[in-house]
């Protein structure tokens, strides 16, 4: 895979700002060198800049008064513009992105090696496109403006838009730091001759057991949707092949399938662990899913050891929020019920049962229609959902069950009790 990847090559006085921007471009599925050396030790500069035009990385300078006077962004602006012009030699693009930070004629009328590149040969102005944030915003919102300029960018080098097949990778969860490196993937799919996005929420260390809900969920959720829609561009044609691969709660695949749908006529392939997907072609489903049984369900039981109901009993529910169990084990079922009974004890709790072993893509669309007939029967228009479906179940659920099953969905994400019979949850609203 080719991933989206760019260094940020800065100055110590404008670390700050920059490692914002690497935290929002992590948002946006792009990776970040923040520290060469660091990430390269005993590889000279030339190397490693060498290394990123041929793994179709971009370089972005960020020039500020004081990076204007650092031998060490000197150093490396030399090597760039260098490799950039062997880069270009070869027929390739420009691999160098400028980020102004202050005035770009004094800029780069201020350094002897950009004046002789940059330089209009009028005097008056720069003749290099670069991106030029507004000083007057907090640097949290610079960070933002520059990071969304930057993916632009970096997805324009890739031609992800015109390309036939995308990696999609979620990088939340699991062990060390995230890097500028992609985390650890199944070997046939990290083979796959396609660009690829890396998302993550963060750039601190990993967790097994991360997750966002509230503000930091719905600005992940925006950026992550944005992101994707100016990735991919308008529907192509032919069916594009989306691989989707990672380690995250479980709102996050299923968000992003509600982003693919059908809207883009996608072939989802969806990778477990040991790298064997689950396949689903979205432009088969060109009519609404019908075919499901609306007695999939039963009411979940206010009381242990009482019988489960059928569904017949749910007619006259019609809730203004439905919450369902998707779960293979009742147990995991009713300490679901029991936190959200706690919760609210008049809320609206129904039980689907899935198969314990989800191994192909058809257990999941007749999962898929049996919740759409469900829903349609009791007339839900908000759902929640919790269940203890794999990762790599979720893109092909959320992308089967569009706005027309139900206007909007929140995923109820589990954390740890205080005991292993309690449950916990955690909204993350699905926009």
């Amino acid at each position: 895979m080719h991933f989206a990847r760019i260094f940020l090559s800065h100055s110590s006085s404008d670390k700050e700002l920059v490692h914002l921007v690497a935290a929002e471009l992590a948002q946006r599925g792009v990776l970040s060198w923040l520290d060469i050396q660091e990430l390269h030790a005993g590889a000279t500069m030339s190397q490693v800049l060498a290394r990123a035009i041929e793994s179709q990385s971009l370089l972005a300078l960020f020039l500020s008064p004081k990076a204007m006077s650092s031998a060490w962004v000197d150093e490396e602006l030399a090597t760039a513009l260098r490799v950039e012009d062997e880069a270009r030699a070869a027929g390739h693009a420009r691999p160098v992105l400028p980020i102004f930070l202050g005035d770009p004629h004094h800029l780069v009328a201020k350094h002897p090696r950009l004046r002789a590149r940059w330089l209009h040969a009028d005097g008056d102005r720069v003749d290099r496109l670069g991106i030029v944030p507004d000083a007057a915003l907090p640097r949290s919102q610079q960070a933002a403006h520059i990071a969304a300029k930057i993916a632009d960018r970096v997805y324009d080098f890739l031609k992800l838009a015109r390309a036939d097949e995308l990696g999609v990778i979620l990088d939340q969860r699991g062990k060390g730091q995230h890097r500028a490196e992609p985390p650890p993937l199944p070997e046939n799919l990290a083979n796959c001759d396609c660009p690829a996005l890396v998302f993550r929420p963060e750039i601190s260390a990993r967790s097994d057991s991360a997750v966002l809900a509230g503000a930091a969920w719905d600005g992940f959720a925006a950026a992550l949707g944005d992101s994707v829609e100016r990735a991919l561009g308008s529907r192509t044609a032919a069916p594009r092949k989306i691989r989707i691969a990672g380690a995250s709660q479980l709102a996050l695949p299923f968000l992003l399938g509600k982003q693919l749908n059908r809207t883009h006529g996608a072939y989802l392939f969806c990778y477990a662990r040991d790298g064997v997907p689950l396949k689903l072609d979205l432009g088969a489903f060109d009519t609404p899913l019908a075919g499901g049984d609306a007695g999939c369900a039963r009411l979940a039981p206010d009381l242990e050891g009482e019988q489960l109901t059928a569904t017949a009993a749910t007619r006259d529910l019609r809730p203004p929020r439905l919450t369902l169990l998707i779960f293979h084990s009742e147990r995991y079922m009713r300490q679901a019920r029991a936190w959200l009974r706690a919760e609210d004890p008049d809320a609206a709790i129904a039980w689907i049962p899935h198969p314990e072993r989800i191994e192909h893509s058809e257990q999941v669309v007749a999962l898929a229609r049996d919740i759409k007939a469900f829903v349609d029967h009791v007339d839900g228009d908000h759902v929640e959902l919790a269940t203890s479906l794999p990762f790599h179940a979720m893109p092909l659920l959320g992308a089967l069950l569009t706005p027309h099953v139900f206007r909007s969905a929140t995923v109820l994400e589990r954390v740890r009790g205080d005991h292993d019979t309690e449950a916990c949850y955690l909204r993350a609203r699905i926009p």
